[in-house]
């Protein structure tokens, strides 16, 4: 089943449990993303996103160089 999301604003651990139920959740229509890096880094391995780089992402805490080089190679806007 799929899904798609469409906000200004969501909260990546409210999007996580949506793996759970659906098995792609479009994510492209959302403006920005407020998140942890082990949030983000668990959104990316699921596999389960779809338009992951439309999104920008709020990065809640520190977020070390190697992470953000790793999060900006895939194209994800981090703010």
């Amino acid at each position: 089943m799929n899904t798609s999301i469409t906000s200004e604003f969501y909260y990546g651990h409210s999007l996580l449990p949506l793996i759970e139920t659906y098995d792609n959740i479009d994510i492209s229509g959302i403006s920005t993303i407020c998140t942890s890096p082990n949030q983000l880094t668990d959104m990316i391995s699921s596999g389960n996103f779809v338009g992951m780089s439309s999104p920008s992402f709020n990065v809640d805490g520190s977020i070390d160089d190697d992470d953000k080089n790793y999060f900006n190679s895939l194209g994800l806007k981090i703010n």
